[in-house]
C-alpha cells in the first residue's frame, strides 16, 4: 500500500514538473509602424481561451504552453495569429492598419492610440507611398494589389462571393459617393490616394448594398475634403 502511494506522488511530482516546463511566461509588446504602442489590444490564447490586454506602453503579460497561438485585435487594425516559440526572449508584434476607411480615426476613437501626433505622421506618410501613376488605369492597379479579385463583365467580385440569383458584384466607392463601374475610366490613375478592397464581413456600414463587399477608391482630392 505505501509503494503504491509513493509511486503515485513520484508520479504526480513527475507531472507536475513536466506541465510546469511546458509552460512559459510571455511578455511582449504590441506596436503599429513599428514604433507606435498600441494599447488596450485584446491578445487572445487561442487554446484556452484566456485573454490579456495591452498596457499603456503596448505591453503584455501571460503564461501560455510552448508553441500556442496569440489572436492579437485592436479596433482599427488586422487582426493577427502569432506563434509562440519558447526561445523568444521578447515578443514583439506588429499590427497593420485594416482596410476600412477611415482607419487610424477608428483605432484613435477607440483609445488604441496615445501617442496620437507621431501616429499620424506615420499614417500621412504611409499614404503618400501610394504613387500609382505609372499604372495606365485603375483597373490595373486592383489586379496589381489584389490579385484574387476577378474582373470581367463590367464587374468587380471579391474571392469567395458567390451569387446564383443575384450578382456577385461589389460596390464601387469613389470619395464617398457610390458610382457605378464606368467611372473607373475617367481617374487618372496619378490622382488616386487608397485603393481598399472591403469583404462582406468588413462592409456592414453599406448594409444590403454592401453584401458583396465594397471597392473603395479614394482621390488625392477627395482626401483634403
Amino acid at each position: 500500500m505505501k509503494s503504491k502511494k509513493i509511486i503515485l506522488t513520484i508520479t504526480f511530482i513527475f507531472a507536475s514538473i513536466l506541465y510546469l516546463h511546458a509552460q512559459i511566461n510571455v511578455k511582449g509588446t504590441v506596436l503599429a509602424f513599428e514604433s507606435i504602442p498600441i494599447v488596450n489590444a485584446n491578445i487572445v490564447i487561442q487554446n484556452s481561451g484566456e485573454s490579456v490586454k495591452t498596457n499603456n506602453k503596448g505591453e503584455f503579460t501571460l503564461v501560455c504552453k510552448s508553441k500556442n497561438k496569440l489572436i492579437v485585435t485592436a479596433k482599427g487594425f488586422k487582426d493577427k495569429k502569432y506563434k509562440i516559440k519558447s526561445k523568444d526572449k521578447k515578443t514583439v508584434i506588429f499590427l497593420e492598419l485594416s482596410n476600412e476607411p477611415k482607419a487610424a480615426e477608428i483605432a484613435i476613437a477607440n483609445g488604441h492610440i496615445l501617442k496620437m501626433t507621431d501616429f499620424l505622421k506615420l499614417v500621412e506618410k504611409n499614404a503618400k507611398k501610394n504613387d500609382f501613376s505609372s499604372y495606365d488605369n485603375v483597373l490595373q492597379i486592383i489586379k496589381a494589389k489584389y490579385p484574387g479579385v476577378k474582373i470581367e463583365n463590367n464587374e468587380i467580385t471579391i474571392r469567395g462571393v458567390k451569387s446564383l440569383k443575384k450578382s456577385s458584384a461589389a460596390i464601387i466607392e469613389i470619395d464617398g459617393s457610390i458610382l457605378d463601374f464606368n467611372a473607373l475610366e475617367s481617374i487618372p490613375t496619378a490622382t488616386i490616394a487608397s485603393i481598399d478592397i472591403l469583404t462582406p464581413s468588413m462592409s456592414g456600414m453599406y448594409g444590403s448594398r454592401g453584401a458583396n463587399g465594397v471597392v473603395v477608391i479614394k482621390t488625392k482630392q477627395g482626401t483634403k475634403k
